[in-house]
């Protein structure tokens, strides 16, 4: 079929059961969205009976047909995909897609009552007329909030009780600072993206200030597109300058994990490097490893606090750049820090995207480690490496023993740390 989003030919060659045999063989839980801009609310309660319904109801029995007798049981579906661009087919104002929105939810919580919903949201920041130029602070989008520049702030007044959780998308762009000397200018690059991350969590205060219920109901928060663009220069691979961007992204991400549980790189494929015969993880698919084995699921978080705040962007770039400060206060580097699930381990991750050691004064407060530790040092020769397929991999992980964790730490020039210490005493509260 022609695809009219993007102008090309759509091969379809990939349908729902290929799909849902791609994320058993990797072992993900998949994450579908529905048509809601030309397609309908039967049509999607239909392609929830077909996933997840069971082989004696109508859509169950054609996926049994198909040789899938067992349902596929899909938790998260989405419902539309940015209905509120311009550039999208099937726009509409935000009051109708509210009755849209809400009648889809109807239709596929009766298809599966058990399904996580998560609406097409976008914060003001995101929205504004098609050839405005801004580069948007909190006090700057203030009037928006309410508004049809508003459409997270419309699900909460206008779809409460039929959704989940709600989506934001955001790209940042990769400008170059003429004005900055090379090692401000790689620390600008390095920190912009994050930005955009910080300006979501901002703005997320603001709305459980408006609308406390989503505490009390758990409505939380997907970023389930971003990307950091026109980054690679000419088609370039990704470099390690690029993934001390991801990282500073992570990082960011894992601070606002209380509302913040869903996200999604665009896309997958993008972290890798790929010819026709053969693949290699990029330097954003080893960010993604890095901190998906060494950082992942269950960690508890701590707080981290310094004396060295963020400073505001000191070189002026383009638009679409959110005046926030993102990043821990321990300029100039950005640290995080964690527990492991089982309380044993003390987890701490750092970007140093300067090109010297950075030294970092570390004060536990109600934990005691003892013992020698471990670190995941995600490095190269220089910002420019890259991975390719069929060379030797410019960008690597090295695990490297740690002498026992006294009162500082000395942080390695431009790269991505993750130490690792045991942990002899921890609290045991929330």
């Amino acid at each position: 079929m022609f695809d009219h989003a993007w102008s090309a030919m759509q091969p379809n060659d990939m349908g729902m059961d290929e799909y849902m045999t791609l994320t058993q063989l990797l072992g993900v839980e998949p994450y579908v969205t529905v048509n809601a801009g030309l397609g309908d609310a039967n049509s999607a309660a239909e392609e929830v009976e077909y996933l997840n319904g069971p082989a004696t109801s109508e859509w169950g029995a054609k996926r049994a047909a198909n040789g899938h007798p067992s349902p596929y049981g899909v938790k998260y579906w989405n419902i539309g995909n940015e209905p509120y661009g311009w550039w999208q087919i099937g726009k509409t104002s935000l009051d109708y897609f509210m009755f849209k929105h809400n009648d889809f939810a109807a239709a596929m919580r009766k298809a599966d009552p058990t399904i996580t919903l998560i609406g097409s949201g976008a914060m003001p920041d995101q929205l504004h007329p098609r050839d405005a130029k801004e580069n948007a602070s909190l006090e700057s989008i203030q009037h928006k909030f309410g508004t049809e520049e508003d459409w997270t702030g419309g699900l909460l007044a206008k779809g409460w009780g039929n959704f989940d959780g709600i989506s934001e998308h955001w790209y940042d762009r990769a400008e170059k600072r003429p004005d900055a000397p090379p090692g401000e200018e790689v620390l600008e690059f390095v920190r912009a993206p994050s930005n955009q991350v910080r300006m979501k969590a901002d703005e997320w205060s603001i709305y459980q200030s408006r609308f406390p219920a989503m505490k009390d109901n758990g409505i939380f928060l997907s970023i389930d597109e971003y990307a950091y663009i026109g980054a690679s220069i000419r088609g370039a691979p990704p470099t390690l300058k690029l993934a001390l961007a991801y990282s500073m992204v992570l990082q960011e991400m894992l601070r606002h994990t209380d509302f913040l549980k869903m996200s999604a790189f665009t896309m997958g494929t993008s972290t890798l490097d790929i010819t026709p015969t053969a693949a290699t993880l990029n330097s954003i698919g080893e960010v993604f490893k890095l901190y998906g084995e060494h950082f992942g699921e269950g960690v508890i978080p701590l707080l981290v606090d310094g004396n060295s705040p963020q400073p505001e962007p000191k070189y002026p770039v383009g638009f679409d750049h959110p005046k926030v400060r993102a990043g821990s206060p321990t300029y100039p580097i950005d640290a995080i820090a964690a527990l492991s699930p089982d309380r044993h381990t003390l987890k701490i991750g750092i970007v140093n995207a300067t090109d010297r050691p950075q030294p970092l004064t570390v004060t536990l407060r109600g934990i005691r480690v003892s013992g020698t530790g471990r670190a995941w040092r995600l490095a190269g020769a220089n910002l420019d490496v890259i991975n390719k397929v069929g060379a030797s991999p410019g960008i690597t992980i090295g695990e490297q023993p740690m002498s026992a964790l006294r009162t500082s730490l000395t942080v390695p020039p431009i790269s991505t740390i993750i130490y690792e210490f045991p942990v002899s005493a921890a609290p045991r509260g929330s």
